[in-house]
């Protein structure tokens, strides 16, 4: 299924920046391994979007719950939609 779902910021930029190489690090290696299809920050620069291939919901939940931004409570994660794809 693809899912899109949405980032929101809950924290100041500074700490968003400071979790950001390794936001980066984690959504390299969900897009290698074929869950993150696409991704990137949305204007203005109060989060971020992503759209992620992944089996089911339960899948996506365990592939964000290991999001760094999500760790630190410095997003809130929405899920917009899954489509079968």
């Amino acid at each position: 299924m693809l899912f899109f779902v949405t980032l929101n910021n809950r924290r100041p930029p500074e700490d968003i920046e400071a979790q950001q190489a390794s936001h980066r690090d984690w959504l390299i290696a969900n897009a290698r391994a074929g869950r993150i299809a696409l991704a990137g920050p949305m204007e203005p620069c109060t989060g971020g979007l992503i759209m992620a291939h992944c089996a089911d919901r339960g899948e996506l939940d365990l592939m964000m719950a290991d999001d760094p931004f999500v760790i630190h409570g410095s997003v809130e994660v929405q899920v917009l939609c899954g489509v079968v794809a």
